[in-house]
């Protein structure tokens, strides 16, 4: 279950961010407290959300 979770977080973030730039980082900040309680998910899609969160983060900085 954790991990149909996590697949569903990764595939929202990208489109959140794109389009709701306004809503996207409290959408971000709260996915990446969400990643704590998902740990035990598969490892590699547990990483590569958690480092599509902050490269998501990072890019609305820049857009900044």
């Amino acid at each position: 279950m954790k991990t149909v979770k996590l697949a569903d977080l990764y595939d929202n973030t990208g489109s959140i961010v794109k389009h709701d730039p306004t809503f996207a980082p409290l959408y971000l900040q709260e996915k990446a407290e969400t990643l704590e309680v998902l740990r035990g998910a598969d490892q590699i899609l547990w990483d590569m959300t958690y480092e599509k969160i902050g490269n998501e983060a990072l890019s609305l900085g820049a857009a900044a």
